[in-house]
C-alpha cells in the first residue's frame, strides 16, 4: 500500500491509497480512498485527479507494461457501516499525446483528393500503431467516468492490493 497525493476538484491536496495485484497476466491498479482521506474530493468526482492519479502510477510502478494488461479500479470506503463502492475503468491513450512524443506509428495516408476533402468535412486523421508500442508511461492515458463498472469481489481485491480495516474486516461490496 502506497500514499498517493492529487489534485482535488478546487485544486486542493487530495489523498488516497493505492496497491498493484497481479492477475494471471494483467496487473491491476487498485486505488482506495477511506473514510476522511478524500477532503472534499473523490476519485470519482474529478477526471483531472483520477487521470493523474492513473499516470503517475503508471509512469512510475508499470512503465513498460503494456497498458492493454493493465486494469484500474477506485474504491471509495464509506464510515457508516464499513462499506465500499469500487469501478473498474477502461484505460484509454491520448492519441495526439502518444504520436507527438513520436512513439511508432503510421498515418494513413487516403491520397491528395481524400485528403483536401478531409479538411472541409473533417480535421480526423487516421492513425495507425500496434497495441505492442503502446505501454504504460510512453503518453497520457485517460479514463471516461461514464464507462465505469462496478467490480466484483471488491472486499478481496481490497484485501489483496494491501488494505487493511482498522475493524479486522474488509467491507462488503456494494453496488454503486
Amino acid at each position: 500500500m502506497k500514499t498517493i497525493l492529487f489534485p482535488g476538484n478546487h485544486r486542493q491536496p487530495a489523498e488516497a491509497a493505492y496497491g498493484i495485484v497481479l492477475e494471471d497476466e494483467q496487473a491491476r491498479i487498485v486505488v482506495w480512498q477511506a473514510p476522511g482521506k478524500h477532503r472534499g474530493t473523490s476519485l470519482w468526482n474529478t477526471d483531472e485527479g483520477r487521470n493523474n492519479v492513473l499516470n503517475r502510477i503508471l509512469e512510475t510502478e508499470l512503465a513498460g507494461i503494456r497498458t492493454e494488461f493493465v486494469r484500474f479500479t477506485v474504491a471509495i470506503l464509506e464510515e457508516d457501516g464499513g462499506r465500499v463502492h469500487a469501478m473498474d475503468f477502461p484505460i484509454h491513450l491520448d492519441i495526439d499525446d502518444y504520436t507527438a512524443r513520436g512513439n511508432p506509428h503510421q498515418i494513413l495516408d487516403g491520397g491528395r483528393l481524400s485528403d483536401a476533402f478531409k479538411w472541409i468535412v473533417s480535421r480526423e486523421k487516421k492513425v495507425s500503431l500496434r497495441s505492442y508500442d503502446v505501454v504504460a508511461g510512453c503518453a497520457r492515458h485517460f479514463t471516461i467516468f461514464e464507462e465505469g463498472e462496478a467490480t466484483a469481489n471488491a472486499a478481496d481485491l481490497l484485501a489483496r492490493a494491501g488494505y487493511v480495516s482498522t475493524q479486522q474486516q474488509v467491507p462488503a461490496l456494494v453496488e454503486a
